[in-house]
C-alpha cells in the first residue's frame, strides 16, 4: 500500500475512534461529533479508493489521467455548488428544513459519488477536453 494511502487510512481510523470515544463518554457537542465523523468517513473512502486503484495498477501521474482527474473534480464541485444553491433556495422558500450537519454529510457523499461517476465516465469515453 502506498505511503499516502496508509497515512490516510491511519488518520481516518484514529478520527473515527476518537469520535466513537466522544460519543460513548458524552464529550463534545453534536456539531463537533458530526463534523469529525464526516471527515473520518471521507478520509476512509479516500483511502479505500486509493488502495483499490493501486491494487488494479492504475497510473496516477500520466497526462491523460491528470486531465481526467481535473475534469472529474471540476464536475464534482459544480454539482456540489448546484446542490448547495438548490437546497438554499428550497430552504428560504420553507419547502425543506434540513440541519447544517445533515446537509454537510450529504454534500460530502454527493461530492465523492459525483467525482467517482464523472471519473468513470471520462475514463470510459477516452477523450478529455
Amino acid at each position: 500500500m502506498e505511503r499516502v494511502a496508509r497515512v490516510t487510512f491511519a488518520a481516518c481510523f484514529m478520527l473515527i475512534l476518537v469520535t466513537v470515544t466522544m460519543i460513548l463518554l458524552e464529550m463534545g457537542g453534536d456539531t463537533a461529533i458530526t463534523i469529525m465523523a464526516s471527515i473520518g468517513c471521507g478520509l476512509l473512502f479516500f483511502s479505500i479508493f486509493r488502495w483499490q486503484l493501486l491494487r488494479k495498477g492504475e497510473v496516477f501521474r500520466d497526462e491523460r489521467t491528470q486531465k481526467i482527474h481535473n475534469s472529474a473534480m471540476a464536475f464534482s464541485w459544480w454539482i456540489a455548488y448546484l446542490t448547495l444553491a438548490v437546497v438554499t433556495i428550497l430552504s428560504f422558500a420553507n419547502f425543506i428544513d434540513i440541519p447544517t450537519e445533515s446537509f454537510t454529510t450529504i454534500l460530502f457523499f454527493i461530492m465523492i459519488g459525483s467525482y467517482w461517476l464523472f471519473k468513470r465516465y471520462l475514463s470510459v469515453r477516452g477523450e478529455v477536453a
